[in-house]
């Protein structure tokens, strides 16, 4: 965990490369107030903050889109010809869910760096959860839109957990 103060300069790299929500996996306000008040007032307390501002693992993007790949895989996968498959199944939803959980793991370790290495198993298993919806889509388990939409879905989490990745590994430990 960071303490002291990050000039405002290094934040606003981060809205460049994360989007104005002013961290890598985070939206929204956070206890140290909206992203648009720290450019304001020229610091971060980073020791106010777990995480870029996060107080929980739920507040981190890269959770949300793996939560909700999660949620869809395990919406598609439950009827039709693709829930006779059974292992099929097991391996879809247990990567899909494998994700978050790395994820939301990680966040509760007390290092960066083993936050992050928690973080590469997560896009590991996203990377997995993309090659089984391109195998059921090939078995006719289901059609190419639901593919492609979640498809997209587990390339915004993998993008998103990635950035953080790079945030975390730019630390000192």
């Amino acid at each position: 965990m960071a303490t002291g103060v990050t000039k405002a300069r290094e934040f606003r790299g981060w809205e460049a490369a994360f989007g104005s929500s002013g961290a890598p996996g985070l939206t929204g306000s956070t206890t140290c107030g909206h992203a648009n008040e720290w450019v304001e007032s020229g610091t971060i307390d980073a020791s106010a903050s777990r995480v870029a501002g996060a107080k929980r693992y739920q507040h981190l993007v890269c959770w949300k889109l793996a939560d909700e790949l999660a949620r869809e895989v395990f919406s598609i996968t439950d009827a039709g010809s693709v829930a006779k498959d059974f292992k099929f199944c097991d391996q879809i939803r247990g990567s899909s869910a494998s994700a978050g959980a790395n994820i939301a793991e990680g966040f509760g370790r007390y290092r960066p760096a083993e936050f992050a290495r928690f973080l590469d198993i997560a896009r590991g298993s996203l990377t997995e959860t993309h090659n089984h919806l391109r195998v059921g889509c090939d078995r006719g388990y289901f059609p190419e839109s639901d593919r492609d939409r979640l498809s997209l879905l587990t390339g915004r989490a993998a993008i998103a957990t990635t950035r953080l990745i790079r945030y975390l590994r730019g630390r000192k430990p």
